[in-house]
């Protein structure tokens, strides 16, 4: 995963982490963390202040993740081609 500052075009980004597979879902949390999905069924949480970071698996779907969103309680809905899954992080996970 890619980060790029849009405050500075000029910039050539930094590489935040990696995935195995195609990022299908993807957020930005209020605290600055990043969630993304992917084809495999891999969700992972990510910090963008750590280079390089391969994240942590947070849970895994058959069908991968289709859509991915973060409520400020901590609650995370994951969508997937067999329904929704939610669940709820920490503020230490987030």
């Amino acid at each position: 995963m890619w980060l790029n500052d849009p405050g500075a075009p000029d910039s050539a980004g930094r590489d935040v982490g990696w995935r195995d597979d195609e990022v299908t879902a993807v957020r930005l949390t209020s605290e600055g963390v990043v969630i993304s999905g992917g084809k495999e069924g891999a969700l992972r949480l990510w910090s963008p202040n750590t280079e390089g970071d391969l994240g942590r698996q947070l849970c895994r779907h058959d069908g991968g993740a289709l859509a991915v969103d973060v409520a400020d309680d901590g609650r995370v809905a994951v969508g997937t081609p067999a329904g929704i899954t939610i669940f709820t992080l920490t503020r230490d996970e987030l």
